[in-house]
């Protein structure tokens, strides 16, 4: 073999090498990647068949991976709950390709009423109340398991909350129970 094409082939090499392998093929995450939305902001259930039982509940803006159309309106998917892949079947309707924890909401004044909040198993024992309704809103601070919350105003993901202690903020609605 040539001097040039040996240095060739170890300059392709090199550069293979040093791009991490994900398995997957570039714009793949476009095409799989979707998110848990639904009318009223709280959870969907995972099962593990089309109307078999149930796996876990996803919360609202949960991302997901579209496996394959299971039909009848069910759709195979995974989501990493609690450090691992889980594999099962959601409703079609329940899916949407725009985190709805991101997308503007529009919120409504509410007859007010208290709510607990109930972190998921893979949330750490808190959520954030954040300064406004996105993801990317500023944590003012954490809310722990138990604590109590007035809420102020509603969205399709959202609750405007004020604490005990009187700060107001936002939490997903998917991460409290009434």
């Amino acid at each position: 073999m040539k001097k040039s094409t040996a240095i060739l082939l170890l300059m392709i090499i090199t550069l293979l090498s040093a791009v991490p392998f994900t398995g997957a093929c570039a714009g793949d995450d476009e095409i799989t990647r979707y998110y848990i939305v639904t009318e009223n902001g709280l959870t969907v259930n995972m099962r593990s068949r089309p109307e078999g039982s149930l796996i876990t509940r996803l919360g609202v803006g949960k991302p997901v991976t579209l496996i394959s159309d299971a039909g009848n309106g069910w759709t195979k998917i995974s989501a990493k709950v609690d450090g691992e892949i889980v594999t099962g079947y959601v409703m079609s309707e329940f899916l949407t390709d725009e985190d709805p924890t991101e997308l503007p909401q529009t919120f409504e004044d509410v007859r007010r009423f208290t709510v607990t909040v109930s972190p998921s198993k893979g949330e750490d024992g808190h959520i954030n109340l954040r300064s406004g309704p996105t993801v990317e809103s500023v944590c003012l601070r954490y809310l722990h398991k138990d604590d109590v919350l007035t809420v102020i105003a509603e969205s399709n993901a959202w609750y405007k909350v004020r604490t005990a202690a009187g700060t107001t903020g936002y939490v997903v609605k998917a991460f409290v129970t009434k």
